[in-house]
């Protein structure tokens, strides 16, 4: 069955199924099943079709074949599926559609591709509407457990939230399920469906409530989290900047907490807010502040790069050339006893004359080669890959 399911969800996605809607003088009415799916719009087979001006028009004989022989292994399915669960209209309608793929295959034997997507267009069309007419019993059954669940949770909700008009429309929303039940044990889909539908209207409401606050509540787990985690590497990276940061991240945090355990939700995510923005600043600060020693062996690995191709193409060097070069190995000296020495400042400004002197000497080297655009560069720049 799950291997079926897949099969017609790749039929839908290159258009196989004809629409409910379109109208053909020579073919039986369809009624629409789609309405009736609002709680189960994962099953859009009815409203599938195959256009031949759409994604999944052929363009070749092959493709015409190859559609043909897909929804014959879709009927093949169907026809066991309906052994199981017997469905007299469904049936009608899946014969229907063998004897019109059986039509677009004679007409594409004899060369009439046009009768072909015709005939094709109904099969798929029939096919489409005893899918939906098969299975709708069972999408039903799960509809009216998925509302059983929403009104659950909203009783929940509503014992920590007390509101006399939610209370209503839950209590409504309970004797509609008791009728859906009920039409559905009777074999009356239609309206089991309908009613299901009414009451998930009387609760939606509720629900967005409920989802609201779960997700103020997930939040709050998740910038705690991020926060103890800032503080620890704080505890052994001290940044003046970022500690006070993370000091205006927490204090947000907590004035979330207390809102959220108050009931003021809408609060609560406003200093969830600033908090996300703090930490953000925050980490913008200790990338930055990274930066120059984590980078500085790429970068001595480019300067050495250029030096050894420098000493290959002498006749490429000028002079301003070797003293750009000069100067950049003298920098990164510095900058390498910087970083020894946890001077986060000096690193970042020598890092800062790194790069720019770096930029200098590719524009001064016009046959080195520089890196793509997709090479991982030691230094940030906007200049172009390749060569100049």
């Amino acid at each position: 069955m799950k291997n079926y399911l897949i099969l017609i969800a790749i039929f839908a996605s290159i258009g196989l199924f004809s629409s409910c809607n379109e109208k053909e003088s020579t073919t039986p009415v369809i009624p629409d099943y789609s309405n009736e799916l609002t709680q189960n719009q994962d099953l859009e087979a009815c409203n599938m079709h195959f256009e031949g001006t759409g994604p999944g028009k052929p363009t070749r004989e092959s493709s015409i074949e190859e559609s043909i022989k897909k929804l014959e292994e879709a009927i093949a399915k169907l026809e066991e599926y309906l052994k199981e669960h017997p469905d007299e209209q469904a049936q009608e309608w899946l014969n229907q559609a063998k004897e019109e793929l059986e039509a677009a295959k004679k007409s594409l034997e004899e060369g009439n591709k046009r009768e072909a997507f015709k005939h094709l267009n109904k099969a798929n069309r029939l096919f489409g509407a005893a899918f939906t007419k098969a299975h709708f019993p069972e999408r039903v059954k799960e509809a009216i457990t998925n509302l059983e669940n929403a009104i659950n949770k909203a009783e929940e909700y509503l014992k920590e939230h007390p509101n006399e008009k939610g209370q209503e429309a839950v209590n409504n929303a309970k004797e509609l399920l008791e009728q859906a039940k009920e039409a559905y044990e009777n074999g009356d889909y239609k309206n089991a469906m309908e009613l299901v539908s009414k009451a998930h209207r009387l609760i939606a409401g509720i629900i967005r409530s409920i989802r609201y606050i779960e997700s103020v509540g997930k939040q709050i787990e998740n910038i705690g989290n991020e926060l103890t985690r800032l503080s620890e590497y704080l505890s052994e990276n001290p940044d003046e900047k970022a500690q006070k940061l993370y000091e205006e991240a927490k204090g947000a945090y907590e004035k979330a907490k207390e809102a959220y355990e108050n009931g003021d939700y809408d609060t609560a995510q406003r200093y969830l807010n600033m908090a996300r923005e703090f930490i953000r600043e925050a980490h913008k600060i200790l990338r930055i502040k990274e930066l120059p020693c984590n980078s500085l062996e790429k970068l001595q690995t480019t300067v050495e790069r250029l030096g050894n191709w420098m000493k290959e193409h002498p006749d490429l060097v000028s002079e301003r050339a070797k003293e750009v070069y000069d100067s950049l190995v003298s920098i990164l000296e510095e900058l390498k006893k910087a970083c020894e020495e946890g001077n986060d400042e000096k690193a970042l400004e020598l890092f800062r004359q790194a790069t720019s002197l770096l930029e200098k000497l590719h524009r001064l080297l016009p046959g080195f080669d520089r890196p793509g655009k997709n090479d991982e560069r030691p230094y940030p720049g906007n200049h172009r890959g390749g060569k100049p």
